[in-house]
């Protein structure tokens, strides 16, 4: 008979940690999976916009696979929080520049007009050139 030692000396052997197998694909984080899907939106809704929606050949194998792919993007979706990944705050917001005051625009026309002469005195003085009032 054997001992329960030389057991559990065979198993533990035998069995690797799954981290110390090389990752060969790439693993997706939330932002590449928003890229994903809404690209997949985009196509859809472009192709059904229009006044008049042709079926084109393949469509039915398209739509499995879409089916597929969002499966997978909810399934990858959903490891992502049981993991405790970062949460994704969300697509930066643009910037949208507020309206200016008059005295604002009046006030930007003339630093930049300065920093033009700046730049126009600069240059001739490279050029050895005298510098222009």
């Amino acid at each position: 008979m054997t001992d329960k030692s030389q057991n559990e000396t065979e198993r533990a052997e035998n069995t690797l940690p799954i981290v110390d197998k090389p990752l060969s694909e790439p693993i997706f984080d939330r932002r590449k999976l928003l890229e994903m899907s809404a690209s997949c939106i985009d196509e859809i809704y472009n192709r059904v916009d229009g006044d008049r929606f042709r079926v084109r050949e393949g469509d039915k194998e398209r739509i499995a696979y879409l089916k597929l792919l969002k499966d997978y993007i909810s399934l990858h979706t959903s490891l992502l929080e049981a993991s405790g990944a970062p949460k994704f705050d969300g697509v930066p917001k643009v910037f949208v520049p507020r309206e200016l005051t008059p005295e604002e625009i009046e006030e930007n026309r003339l630093i930049t007009e300065a920093r033009d002469k700046q730049t126009r005195n600069l240059m001739r003085s490279l050029a050895g050139l005298p510098e222009l009032e």
